[in-house]
């Protein structure tokens, strides 16, 4: 029987032949998730603030549906970053996530991250970082009212420009610099209502959200679009919401199945 190397254990390095056989986004998210799945085993492995993930074969199908290669990934209540992870290997030129529980969970994505750019899976070139111990019902006053705000607060080194331009030049300067979109997901089952609120209002106050997509059961609060473009519209939201799609996903563990909806421009 194989046994599998430990986290963190030194890692064989893959010849660039074999890379150029094998890099496509297929292998890529294969590579990605057996890395994870070595670094998490179980579930809840990690205590309060984790629920069930995404399985591997709804985040493909998410991904896909999102075409996140050349997006900005954002993930509210990323966890342990198994979105980003999945995000980067499908193409996403950079991918950021907030965390409400502890900083170990910086610490092991860092090492995901590592692991995966070392193995050839990654690119330097890709910017991933996850910011642990922030609430979004109750962000410092730093990050404004919009998703831009929180990302320049604590993400500064990529999204700090975004704080000094108006609406269009904003637009203009991410579409002008190959930027790529700006996609924000939430795996939000475990957000209680103000959170929930909390998010869609930032979205709403967004200059340059894309699309967004916020994954839960149906019969929670906000588990239908209807719901969500009302609170949006009742916020008089910036730009103007459209129900895009709503998707069949299934959660590791209990394998529950929930809805990913996902509004957008």
């Amino acid at each position: 029987m194989r046994m599998s190397s430990p986290p963190g254990a030194p890692r064989k390095a893959i010849p660039a032949t074999k890379i150029a056989e094998t890099n496509t986004d297929k292998w890529r998210l294969a590579k990605a998730m057996s890395t994870y799945r070595r670094y998490s085993p179980g579930l809840g492995h990690d205590g309060d603030g984790l629920y069930g993930a995404l399985t591997n074969n709804s985040l493909k199908h998410l991904m896909e549906e999102l075409n996140v290669d050349g997006c900005r990934v954002v993930d509210i209540g990323a966890a342990d970053g198994k979105v980003l992870l999945a995000a980067l290997a499908c193409g996403a030129k950079m991918a950021h996530g907030v965390e409400v529980a502890g900083d170990a969970l910086e610490n092991k994505f860092d090492s995901m991250i590592q692991e995966l750019r070392r193995d050839g899976v990654l690119s330097e070139e890709q910017p991933a970082r996850l910011k642990c111990r922030v609430n979004v019902a109750h962000l410092p006053s730093g990050c404004g009212d919009n998703v831009e705000g929180m990302l320049s607060h604590y993400f500064p080194e990529e999204y700090k420009r975004s704080k000094k331009k108006s609406v269009k030049n904003a637009k203009n300067a991410a579409s002008a610099k190959g930027e790529g979109e700006l996609v924000v997901i939430a795996v939000w089952h475990g957000f209680n209502v103000e959170a929930k609120q909390a998010l869609l209002q930032s979205l709403c106050q967004s200059q340059m959200v894309e699309k967004f997509v916020v994954v839960g059961p149906q019969n929670f609060p906000y588990g239908k679009s209807d719901e969500i473009l009302e609170f949006l519209n009742e916020k008089k939201c910036k730009w103007k919401p459209r129900s895009l799609q709503d998707l069949v996903v299934k959660l590791s563990g209990g394998g529950e199945t929930y809805r990913a909806t996902v509004i957008g421009k």
